[in-house]
């Protein structure tokens, strides 16, 4: 009930990789592979077929789209989610029925290991001030981009200085039709693992408006620094009027915005950064010296149940209980 159909529509362009001949071969891989996305679920929220439009039938879905090398566009289905928290909030209540116990507002400030392997969290209500002390046989470190910040709590040492990705988005007043559109922009996309040339901006329909990203920027230091700028919003402004006259945004569109940290693969020169497509489950033992505690780091909501299973039992192989087929997978 929180997610739903959306259709995605992607120019094509010359008859290369670009081209109309490559995306109808993705279109059919794509539903290859996905064949059993549909089974057990509402007809309401099924995903039909990718499908291919001739360049006139793209032309009238988005007239403003640059016309020289335009040979047509490929069209394909995926789940929109229209509220991300909300969808957070019903794993969580999930996993409270079936038996975990959860502490919300409660901030992490120190881990220690007692001398019998007992793993003890210290955390303070940040709504009435209390301490709370949280023990366990194992402490699961899945805090995003302040996961150096709590496994130097238990390291007692500052984490080393990371280097994120920032990627910002915006949401503007509306200008497609109820369709989103990947529209390429003049930036190479250090992220692509098979990249069709520059990188893509996603402009997606929500709500009556557009919701637009996302940028890929070098970012380093502490988390607790990130902030959306001025810059970042102007920049993505011109970016999608750049690929996309017909939009024609002003700051004044724009009725807001967001971003976040992801994980870098390297380095990168200047002020880009190459996002990392790879989770990684840390068993700190093996890693660090320290027993007791996993990291998980790199999740996305595509992934995160298939990783919060492969997580759970990596725990549990530690603890030597068996594992058990989770339920979740249906």
């Amino acid at each position: 009930h929180l997610v739903a159909p959306l259709p995605f529509l992607v120019p094509c362009y010359g008859h290369g990789i670009k081209g109309p001949e490559a995306m109808r071969t993705a279109l059919m891989l794509n539903d290859l592979i996905s064949a059993d996305r549909n089974a057990g679920l509402d007809p309401a929220v099924h995903l039909p077929r990718g499908t291919m439009l001739t360049r006139d039938a793209c032309l009238e879905t988005f007239p403003g789209l640059v016309l020289q090398g335009l040979t047509g566009a490929a069209v394909f289905y995926d789940g929109q989610m229209y509220d991300s928290e909300r969808l957070s909030l019903e794993f969580a209540l999930s996993a409270n029925d079936a038996g975990a116990v959860l502490a919300n507002y409660a901030r992490a400030t120190g881990i220690r290991r007692n001398l019998d392997g007992t793993m003890i969290v210290r955390a303070a209500d940040v709504i009435d001030g209390d301490d709370i002390e949280i023990q366990g046989r194992w402490v699961l470190n899945a805090s995003g981009p302040w996961c150096g910040h709590v496994l130097g709590m238990l390291k007692n040492a500052p984490p080393a200085p990371p280097v994120y990705s920032k990627g910002v988005q915006i949401l503007t007043r509306a200008f497609t039709p109820e369709m989103g559109i990947a529209l390429e922009g003049r930036q190479r996309d250090a992220s692509a693992r098979l990249s069709r040339g520059n990188r893509s901006w996603f402009v997606t329909p929500w709500r009556g408006h557009a919701f637009i990203g996302t940028t890929d920027t070098r970012f380093e230091g502490n988390p607790d620094q990130f902030s959306v700028t001025h810059e970042d919003i102007t920049e993505l402004l011109d970016a999608v009027n750049d690929a996309y006259p017909p939009a024609a945004l002003t700051l004044d569109d724009v009725r807001f915005w967001n971003g976040g940290l992801r994980p870098c693969e390297q380095t990168r020169t200047g002020d880009t950064a190459s996002a990392s497509h790879e989770t990684r489950i840390i068993d700190h033992a093996k890693d660090d010296g320290l027993e007791g505690i996993v990291s998980i780091s790199g999740v996305k909501y595509t992934t995160c149940r298939y990783v919060a299973e492969r997580a759970v039992n990596l725990i549990a192989r530690r603890l030597g209980r068996a594992t058990r087929s989770h339920a979740t997978r249906k």
